[in-house]
């Protein structure tokens, strides 16, 4: 929860560590959150959307070990396509 606490002060919304703590909130479980999950929290939208844009460093790196499940479609010229998910229903 300490990880969640200094990303949270960094991002100068430390005023909200203890309702992540109380809800027990960690970094495993911050990038499910959904906008209206922080708004139950209490957390305004301005905030929210902060908190969603800025994902901890942990976070990040959270889905490079998972960037296997991402492609890259090639388009007319050889052209790159942005990433799109891979995931095949």
């Amino acid at each position: 929860m300490q990880e969640i606490a200094d990303w949270l002060r960094k991002l100068d919304l430390g005023q909200y560590a203890q309702r992540f703590a109380e809800n027990a909130i960690d970094v495993s479980v911050l990038r499910y959150l959904t906008d209206e999950d922080l708004k139950a929290l209490g957390i305004p939208l301005g905030h929210r959307r902060k908190i969603r844009s800025h994902p901890p460093r942990s976070g990040v790196d959270q889905f490079a070990r998972h960037r296997h499940c991402y492609s890259r479609a090639q388009g007319p010229g050889g052209a790159r396509a942005p990433l799109r998910d891979g995931t095949i229903f």
